[in-house]
């Protein structure tokens, strides 16, 4: 996998992450995958990028739909320590950030 190819798919996973929903504690092992991710991507080495990468997927696609009567707590939007990760790590790849401003969102620039 080209350093091109792995940077294309640490922003799908960077993405997915940005409008993911999870628990408190599910965010706390995305945060943990993010972390891994980061240094990979810091260190510039595609298999390691990838092997994060593989890992961060997994845990965005771990969390099972939780029925509105068991009393566990609610998913949630991305805490914004954990946006602010993932910004930076998207800085890191060298990618355009999407634009996350308010008129972008529904079409109005």
């Amino acid at each position: 996998m080209s350093s091109l190819d792995s940077g294309k798919r640490v922003v799908r996973v960077l993405d997915r992450a940005l409008t993911w929903e999870g628990t408190r504690e599910d965010w706390k092992l995305v945060d943990d995958r993010l972390e891994q991710l980061s240094s990979a991507v810091s260190e510039g080495e595609p298999r390691s990028v990838l092997r994060a990468v593989v890992v961060l997927e997994r845990a965005l696609g771990q969390r099972a739909p939780v029925p509105i009567t068991d009393g566990r707590p609610r998913p949630q939007g991305i805490p914004e320590p954990t946006r602010e990760t993932v910004h930076r790590i998207w800085h890191l790849t060298g990618e355009p950030e999407p634009d996350t401003s308010a008129g972008a969102s529904d079409g109005h620039q």
